[in-house]
């Protein structure tokens, strides 16, 4: 086949478009078995360039919906995903993972704003909770890792060290009412050497 037509496939998938020697080569919808429509740019029969992918019912994304770039029928360049349970991703895409800047914002009103590899949050990037917290810093495998500082929507501030989501190495805890810690961390505690000042002056090392 070659130009603009039909082809409704033996597996039960069917598409309408563009046609080069016998390939989807172009612009054109595919519906396939499984309830799967994706709209857009054809490279010799692979999803490759701008297009619409939206997951149909006998998939376990049902209803998800993708709009972006594509390369050799995966997601790949930049893109938005919007999860049927609100959560939504804007951001790079390698080999169908969200891979380089990107934004996460969730249903429930936490948003993230930074790097991302394999389809985890990691690099640097900000967290911003839904409760009035808010993280910078350091990501290794979704889990805050490395440097940063975490706001407590109280006012309490920490900056430091993290590991595992948690205060682990050196940081300072600065409280809402002036209080003041320095020193080692392990697992969100103070522990090894440090230093306590009170907001009456009084001193503790």
């Amino acid at each position: 086949m070659h130009g603009r037509g039909t082809y409704s496939f033996a597996n039960g998938n069917n598409y309408t478009g563009d046609w080069v020697d016998d390939k989807k080569h172009g612009r054109g919808t595919c519906y396939f078995a499984n309830g799967d429509k994706y709209t857009g740019d054809w490279v010799d029969d692979k999803r490759t360039g701008e297009g619409v992918l939206i997951w149909g019912s006998k998939t376990q994304w049902a209803g998800d919906k993708y709009e972006g770039q594509f390369k050799d029928d995966k997601k790949h360049g930049r893109g938005t995903y919007y999860f049927t349970n609100g959560n939504k991703y804007t951001g790079d895409w390698v080999d169908d993972k969200w891979t380089g800047e990107g934004v996460f914002i969730g249903a429930g009103g936490d948003k993230y704003e930074g790097q991302f590899k394999d389809g985890k949050k990691h690099g640097r990037g900000t967290y911003y909770f839904a409760n009035g917290k808010k993280y910078t810093g350091d990501w290794v495998d979704n889990k805050r890792t490395g440097e940063g500082v975490f706001i407590w929507a109280d006012g309490d501030k920490y900056e430091g060290q993290f590991k595992d989501d948690k205060m682990h190495g050196r940081g300072t805890y600065s409280f809402a009412n002036g209080n003041n810690y320095t020193g080692d961390w392990v697992d969100d505690k103070w522990t090894g050497e440090g230093v306590f000042i009170r907001t009456d002056g009084d001193k503790y090392e």
